[in-house]
């Protein structure tokens, strides 16, 4: 007696991660965190429209964005041609960096917390801040979350990198 195994299609929900264009903090050496006012500069502008053109054909099913503006603005630049709104969800934010927020990176690294930061990013805490491991926690509860919201679908999100590779870039 033979025995056919029936294959059944399974459906699955496709993350797009999109790190936010570029903005004038990342040229001045600045970390600008959860830093109210920080937008996309001429380049950041330019980077958002070409990356709105490349997915222009792709069906998408959903936009989200951080509530930062350089993340919104990258992420209305890619939700546009669809007519999408961009939904804004704080838990897929980057990093709270507490005390840290809006300053330079030259400065900091000479603080010995930097190097803990390096050596040891899931459990250091930036002051007056979270760990990077609540950070990856946070964000992929918001992620699993977003995705059975959309369990066959294929939404983006607009954020910073560091929630997905562990460390500042």
């Amino acid at each position: 007696m033979a025995f056919r195994k029936e294959r059944k299609h399974i459906q699955m929900t496709t993350l797009i991660l999109i790190r936010h264009a570029t903005n004038d903090w990342v040229k001045k050496g600045l970390l600008a965190g959860w830093t109210p006012g920080v937008h996309l500069n001429e380049e950041g502008r330019a980077q958002a429209q070409a990356l709105s053109e490349r997915l222009a054909t792709s069906h998408l099913d959903a936009v989200y964005s951080s509530p930062l503006e350089r993340a919104l603005e990258t992420a209305q630049a890619v939700a546009a041609p669809h007519g999408l709104n961009v939904e804004v969800r704080e838990g897929i934010g980057e990093v709270q960096y507490g005390e840290w927020n809006g300053q330079s990176i030259r400065k900091l690294v000479r603080n010995p917390l930097w190097r803990s930061v390096q050596l040891y990013p899931s459990g250091t805490r930036f002051p007056d801040g979270e760990t990077i491991g609540e950070m990856q926690a946070r964000v992929v509860a918001a992620l699993d979350e977003i995705r059975a919201a959309h369990s066959k679908g294929l939404p983006i999100y607009h954020t910073r990198s560091s929630f997905h590779t562990g460390s500042h870039q």
